[in-house]
């Protein structure tokens, strides 16, 4: 099986050669070569094939032109399948012949740059062999099938040029000034091959020649264009009339080859507690393919909670990772828990990328399926990790996943990212407590957590084993050397609520918890996943069964599991077997918005059905009839919020 777009259109299966004869079914066919393996929307074709004024039926004749290409495919004809709202051509690089000329020119560059000149010249001759015209020949193009068309035209004078260059080290002199004569004679304007020719004259001895080639040049581009020869042509005319080596550099234009990506933050300098967590992404990112289908990369998502260390462990073990993935490491930190920020867009990060990636700008496109289709292609054939920190959920993850078996992702975020396919989740708990102190230790300083060790374990069960609270309580205490643990513990006791010692110069945990409920807000229309939230701050357990969660909601256990699952969703409650829990410091900022939205009797009446329901009933007690509908000053006492005065004897513990 070949197909292409290197001239004429092709498809040729086994058997024989299929001729496609009417136009538009053939720029349908073009465009889903072009974005082979990714899904082409029919509104994208529709904008192609009538770009200022489709008919009604537009729609209507696109799917017309599918199903007759499906017939006219002959026997490769199931690889052309519907997707909703989009169509997709399952072709491999292999088979399709711009790739195949873009993977050969790009080994033939590796091979010019490691010496093997006449490796290269052999690869650039079978790429060149490829093409049998002008690209898309036959194809009525429109705006995305005309820049798709450029682009490949630019690639392969590139490579022309690159051919000739190359031709020159190997010593066939006169076989490369030849070559570009011929090319300076068909593109006058095209600076980039008398910058070639010119140096090659003069390389080879014949300064006068390469004078009067500058000539010809800048008469080309002054009749033409009205311009002077750019900098780079101006640059190598001075060092030949001063007569100064000539410097065989990358010829006038060309893009230098981009330095590998190395985008990875500072690995970070204090990281406890997650050795384990650490040697699971080691292993899970280095493991043989085992049985990944071909193409499919490793991917591992480690999610959790706002402020549980996420990103610092991917970032740590990103660093780990970077000998194993030599051509290059991207980051990208896509906002999905920045606060007043709205996630990144994906066109916007694979812009990036590429341009990491060495990409020119004609292939830096503002379509997303056109942008992710040449992402796909950079990484094909490297060894690449890339990062996705701070993802908002699995869609945005996916659309930046990279393609080919030698790379990797590594991706965190607070949504579960559970139908994420082939991905290896590590969901992050809270520290061990001796992974806490010794956290403190490094914070606050070995002798003085030392000779407060008691003080020390509370202070980090009073941070709920949150690293990020913990962070916090050590940077208190490195700022008041003064400062007991145990009157910083006694702070932590004693506070209305523990979150406001839990916020010291740009690190706040209640910040970070409030940054997910009210993203709840764009999945939550009728407000009953944050009203469940609001009212587990209600509850004296973090763990609890379904069945309570219908009870402070009032509704049905379907219906409860799905605001459980929204929740799920914000990193706002952990699932555990056939349970729920709410981390110790959530369940604290839960209360708060409990005692500023919740009334009186919303409460009460919450509480209520939970006992009804729950298998062994509260004892009565006056507190449970104490609601504080807004935080006040801390005289006198602040009461408590009602709460079940015990848990129920069958709860999960």
């Amino acid at each position: 099986m070949r197909c292409g777009l290197l001239g004429p259109l092709l498809w040729e299966p086994a058997e024989r050669p299929v001729r496609v004869s009417p136009a538009k079914p053939r720029a349908v066919l073009a465009m889903l070569m072009a974005n082979r393996t990714a899904p082409v929307r029919i509104d994208r074709i529709v904008g192609e094939l009538w770009p200022d004024d489709p008919p009604a039926s537009a729609v209507a004749n696109v799917r017309t032109y599918v199903s007759a290409l499906r017939g006219a495919l002959g026997s490769e004809g199931d690889r052309l399948s519907t997707r909703p709202g989009a169509y997709l051509l399952h072709v491999a690089d292999d088979e399709f012949d711009a790739a195949l000329f873009e993977k050969t020119v790009r080994l033939a560059r590796k091979c010019r740059r490691e010496r093997d000149v006449t490796t290269a010249l052999a690869l650039f001759g079978e790429a060149l062999a490829l093409w049998r015209g002008a690209p898309l020949e036959d194809v009525p193009a429109g705006r995305i099938l005309s820049s798709y068309g450029a682009s490949l035209a630019e690639a392969r004078l590139k490579a022309v040029e690159d051919q000739l260059d190359a031709r020159f080290e190997a010593g066939d002199v006169d076989g490369s000034i030849v070559g570009l004569r011929e090319l300076t004679a068909v593109l006058p304007t095209r600076e980039t091959a008398w910058h070639l020719l010119i140096r090659s004259l003069y390389r080879a001895g014949d300064r006068a020649a390469a004078l009067d080639a500058y000539r010809q040049a800048r008469v080309a581009l002054a009749q033409n264009l009205g311009l002077d020869p750019g900098p780079e042509l101006q640059a190598l005319h001075a060092a030949i009339l001063n007569g100064r080596p000539a410097v065989p550099a990358a010829p006038a234009g060309t893009v230098p080859p981009a330095p590998l990506p190395r985008q990875l933050p500072r690995a970070p300098g204090l990281l406890v507690g997650r050795t384990a967590e650490l040697s699971r992404i080691r292993a899970a990112l280095t493991r043989a393919y085992g049985d990944r289908p071909p193409g499919v990369p490793r991917v591992v998502a480690v999610v959790g909670t706002g402020g549980i260390g996420k990103s610092c462990l991917a970032v740590a073990a990103a660093h780990t990772l970077a000998d194993a993935y030599p051509d290059g490491q991207l980051y990208v930190d896509l906002q999905g828990s920045s606060p007043g920020v709205r996630p990144l867009e994906a066109v916007r990060v694979l812009a990036g990328f590429l341009r990491a990636l060495g990409a020119p700008e004609e292939r830096i496109s503002s379509d997303p399926e056109e942008a992710a289709a040449w992402f796909r292609t950079y990484c094909a054939d490297r060894r690449l990790l890339v990062v996705l920190d701070n993802a908002v959920d699995h869609r945005q993850a996916r659309a930046l996943l990279p393609s080919g078996a030698g790379c990797a992702a590594l991706i965190t975020s607070r949504h579960p990212l559970d139908t994420l396919d082939r991905a290896d989740r590590i969901a992050l708990a809270g520290l061990r407590s001796e992974a806490g102190v010794h956290m403190l230790r490094d914070l606050a300083g070995a002798r003085r957590v030392d000779a407060e060790p008691a003080a020390a374990r509370d202070i980090v069960r009073l941070c709920g084993l949150l690293p990020l609270a913990i962070r916090v309580a050590g940077a208190r205490l490195a700022r008041h050397p003064g400062l007991a643990l145990s009157a910083l513990a006694d702070r932590l006791r004693g506070a209305h609520s523990r979150l406001d010692e839990l916020g010291f110069a740009d690190l706040d945990v209640r910040s970070t918890f409030e940054l997910g409920y009210h993203a709840l807000a764009k999945s939550d229309p009728n407000g009953q996943a944050a009203r469940l939230f609001r009212r587990m701050g209600l509850l004296p357990t973090t763990t609890f069964p379904t069945i309570v969660a219908a009870g402070l909601l009032g509704v049905d256990e379907s219906a409860a599991d799905r605001a459980l699952d929204i929740l799920l969703d914000h990193g706002l409650v952990e699932r555990h077997g056939p349970s729920h829990q709410i981390p110790d410091l959530l369940r604290v900022y839960a209360g708060e918005l409990a005692r500023a939205h919740e009334t009186q009797a919303d409460a009460e009446a919450a509480l209520a059905r939970v006992a009804g329901r729950g298998p062994v009933p509260p004892e009565p007690g006056p507190e449970r009839c104490q609601l504080l509908m807004r935080r006040k000053a801390p005289q006198p006492p602040p009461t408590r919020p009602p709460q079940l005065a015990r848990v129920p004897s069958d709860w999960p513990a």
